[in-house]
């Protein structure tokens, strides 16, 4: 199969940007990446995006399991292609539903085992931003999440342990 000129430009633009989003990984355990701004939604400035992050499919867009940093750079630049690809597929076939600034966030997620090492598997999603915890928290239920993202403490919340009774 012949290689599109799409998909060479992905390639150059997941090159452009996983060594930033690979540092994120490893110094925060996950990112959230707004693509057409080139921007890291963090702790510092999640107040110019938004304060919740909520996964937009229902269970996990991408997981791979890695053992090793070298196996997580695999991994990570064969998710960040595969979400960045989803973006393109929507923005072709429902273009009126492509989100204006496509964002996706990753995380890795440590696996129980039995033996002495540890597993890991990368997850990475497609995303939205939300200013309000009620709107986030609707959001959620309604693609069954289990949890959202807050950037001001920099730690899930998650659906089981809220009361919704407080908003």
């Amino acid at each position: 199969m012949r290689t599109s000129e799409e998909d060479i430009l992905r390639e150059c633009y997941v090159t452009d940007y996983i060594d930033k989003i690979y540092k994120q990984i490893v110094k925060n355990n996950g990112f959230t990446f707004i693509t057409k701004k080139n921007e890291f939604v963090t702790n510092d400035n999640y107040n110019m995006f938004g304060r919740y992050s909520v996964a937009n499919t229902q269970g996990d867009f991408f997981a791979k399991e890695f053992n090793n940093y070298d196996e997580l750079m695999k991994v990570l630049e064969e998710g960040v292609n595969a979400v960045l690809k989803h973006f393109d597929d929507i923005e072709k076939e429902y273009p009126l539903l492509c989100p204006l600034f496509p964002t996706f966030g990753g995380w890795v997620r440590y696996l129980p085992t039995e033996e002495p090492t540890t597993k890991c598997q990368l997850v990475i999603d497609p995303v939205s931003i939300y200013r309000e915890l009620k709107h986030s928290l609707s959001m959620a239920k309604m693609y069954n999440q289990e949890a959202i993202f807050d950037f001001k403490i920099m730690d899930e919340i998650f659906l089981h342990e809220f009361n919704y009774n407080l908003i």
